[in-house]
């Protein structure tokens, strides 16, 4: 019984150990796992910062396109009336080139003399007299 009066006391000092080293390990896998669960939690703090600064700068890109479509909209409509100008100063120049032709032409003797067509001439009968106003 020599060996075996040795042997128990190591046996409930290893038994004791064992049971502090697993209530450590416990303790470790418990600090582990709440670690893990802080970390996730902030992993997801980050991805929600990060989606809200993806949504930030993607409302930020959207108000830029808008205003960009804003800015073409107007370019067109500035073009468009640009073109409405040219051609209605075109037509007026055409206008005049026509009335001076036309004044011209109607004026018998005095080519190139600018005077009123012969649509301002005005025609009376007065005492049976024919009475031709030239404005």
């Amino acid at each position: 019984m020599g060996i075996f009066s040795d042997i128990i006391p190591l046996m409930k000092k290893l038994e004791k150990d064992i049971y502090q080293l697993s209530e450590k390990n416990i303790i470790i896998q418990n600090t582990r796992n709440l670690a893990i669960a802080i970390a996730k939690r902030l992993n997801l703090k980050e991805n929600k910062v990060e989606a809200g600064k993806m949504a930030a700068k993607k409302k930020e890109i959207n108000q830029v396109e808008e205003a960009a479509k804003r800015a073409r909209s107007k370019a067109k409509q500035a073009a468009k009336q640009a073109r409405d100008t040219a051609q209605c100063a075109k037509q007026s120049r055409a206008a005049v080139k026509k009335a001076r032709e036309d004044a011209i032409r109607n004026v018998p003797g005095k080519i190139g003399m600018l005077q009123w067509p012969k649509a301002f001439k005005e025609n009376h009968n007065d005492d049976n007299k024919l009475v031709n106003l030239i404005f």
